[in-house]
């Protein structure tokens, strides 16, 4: 009760949470790669059984309505900018390897807007933002420190990228990728990526002079693919777990999941072990959504929701999210409002001490009033994306969701299992993960677990209509599909016809949009990016002295 009454007044004196403590909190934000909404238990699927990360959410605020990019660059960018990713020219793909291409300079970083307020910014895993000069690259973006890798993919236990191209004089590529802040790092080969990653998140966490404010960004590669020719990896004892799921790559793949909820529960941990949870936001995010139906080989499931990873329905921009705070006065929850993966930054921007009314021109909104008391959020609309080669558009109105166009030619806008919704979901085997999980012993410790081993969130039952799948009256290569997401969560019935009126609203919102975007910054495959002409490295290849012309070196 003391807590609470001191917390209120802090809020109501300062609108802050610079008087915590007398300093802003750290910031841990758990950015996962090409996670599905089904790759996670606590949506109601046990194939692949995530305790720490279901113990998390069950006594945490889970972001039910919480939208990201369909893809992995403009994610990211729109995390760490607070900006659309429209608005950054990042609206079509991503940023390949080999691209001179990346997050314009003139714009700002989270890490550079917490510099002000005292932060430490320590980046780890992936980049994908452009490193072709180097002040590009993470540290000359206000990060601390960065261990990790600046393309969008690498091998999980050499750190190696091969990568092909089309249309370009530069058919494939391959070299190390892995970096500590700016030099190549091969000394840790054979380590697997995540255990790699994790040990050096706990490293920086236990290393901290916790009187000081941290932003740990850590973004591992998983459960992203590896290499083409090599793309599910993972320790064959984990692997083993597992053999009751038929399908080989599904396999491996769910032990990646694994190994990655551990990685979670592992840095819990050492947040305890270094006194910081008292005054910790920890958030766990998907960049978008899981790769799944073969789409390059991946086996990731979005089930029930519709859809993959680079589109627009519900499967490819609906994340999974969570956030935990000591700090919150309603915890656990399911949070409905809707939210976007750019509110982040005005956010984290408020808690650390700083006035968002400084922040402009950027797409995303504070919302900590409605993660803190659950208050409704003034976002009343999300902006899915709008992109003018591919000609796709999505836009999410209050319930309403409308999607005109398709990326991939229409591909991928089925329903992709598989469902894994036939286990026991609160089998004896189940608990006794969770009950061993490191967030159960944290957070037990800690006198703060409040739901166990019966939270699970499941969509409404009209999502595993079979009827409606197989007889779905979308089509939005021919017209905009409208649907009710708050009825029909994984888009089966295109409401388009009986509702004229929000169609054109929507069009219009989209049109708007439409007139402040830039256009897309992607750029040809540049040969001299090639890792052959640099000791078989992926570097920053436009600083270099040397260039490539007709198979032949030349100094420039």
């Amino acid at each position: 009760m003391v807590f609470e009454m001191k917390w209120s007044f802090c809020i109501i004196l300062f609108s802050h949470l610079s008087c915590i403590q007398g300093k802003p909190p750290h910031i841990i934000f758990y950015l996962v790669d090409d996670l599905g909404w089904n790759d996670v238990s606590f949506h109601g699927s046990l194939q692949i059984p995530t305790p720490n990360i279901d113990v998390l959410a069950a006594n945490s605020i889970v972001l039910d309505n919480y939208y990201v990019q369909p893809l992995c660059t403009p994610s990211r960018a729109a995390l760490l900018t607070g900006k659309h990713p429209i608005h950054l020219g990042l609206q079509h793909l991503v940023i390949r390897t080999a691209e001179p291409s990346g997050l314009p300079l003139d714009v700002k970083t989270l890490p550079q807007y917490l510099k002000k307020f005292g932060y430490r910014s320590h980046g780890i895993g992936k980049w994908h933002l452009g490193f072709y000069r180097k002040e590009y690259t993470p540290t000359r973006r206000r990060f601390d420190s960065f261990f990790g890798f600046w393309p969008g993919a690498m091998d999980y236990y050499d750190y190696t990228r091969y990568e092909t191209f089309k249309n370009s004089t530069l058919k494939y590529a391959w070299g190390d990728s892995l970096r500590d802040n700016e030099r190549v790092a091969r000394e840790y080969k054979g380590i697997y990526a995540t255990h790699l990653f994790t040990d050096r998140a706990i490293d920086i966490i236990k290393n901290h002079e916790k009187e000081k404010p941290l932003f740990l960004y850590l973004a591992p590669n998983a459960v992203h693919t590896g290499n083409s020719y090599n793309l599910f990896q993972a320790p064959q004892s984990e692997v083993l777990k597992f053999s009751c799921i038929e399908n080989p790559e599904r396999r491996t793949f769910a032990a990646m999941v694994s190994e990655l909820d551990k990685s979670v529960g592992q840095v819990f941990k050492a947040l305890q072990d270094n006194s910081m949870l008292d005054n910790t936001i920890f958030v766990i995010s998907t960049d978008n959504g899981g790769e799944a139906a073969g789409l390059r080989g991946g086996v990731g499931s979005n089930w029930p929701l519709r859809g993959n990873k680079v589109t627009l329905w519900e499967g490819g921009v609906r994340g999974v999210g969570l956030i935990w705070s000591k700090l919150f006065k309603q915890q656990p929850r399911i949070e409905r409002n809707l939210i976007h993966i750019t509110d982040w930054l005005p956010t984290f921007y408020h808690v650390a001490g700083g006035d968002v009314r400084d922040l402009t021109d950027i797409y995303g909104i504070n919302q900590w009033k409605t993660l803190v008391y659950g208050k409704p959020t003034s976002r009343e609309e999300i902006l899915l994306n709008i992109d003018p080669i591919d000609g796709a558009s999505a836009l999410r109105v209050r319930n309403y969701k409308l999607v005109n166009g398709s990326n991939f030619n229409g591909e991928y806008n089925a329903w992709y299992g598989p469902s894994g919704r036939d286990d026991d979901y609160f089998s004896s085997y189940y608990k006794k993960l969770l009950r061993s999980s490191y967030s159960w012993k944290v957070l037990e410790e800690e006198g703060l677990l409040y739901n166990t081993d019966k939270f699970f969130i499941r969509l409404r039952d009209n999502c595993y209509s079979d009827s409606k799948r197989n007889n779905s009256n979308c089509d939005p290569n021919l017209a905009p599909c409208l649907f009710d997401i708050l009825q029909d969560p994984c888009e089966l019935e295109n409401i388009a016809n009986v509702q004229p009126k929000v169609v054109k609203y929507m069009l219009k919102r989209l049109k708007f949009w439409k007139a402040s975007a830039i256009p897309p910054i992607n750029q040809p495959i540049d040969p001299n990016a090639d890792p052959a002409l640099h000791e078989f490295t992926w570097t920053n290849w436009a600083d270099s002295c040397l260039s490539y012309n007709n198979d032949n070196f030349k100094r420039i």
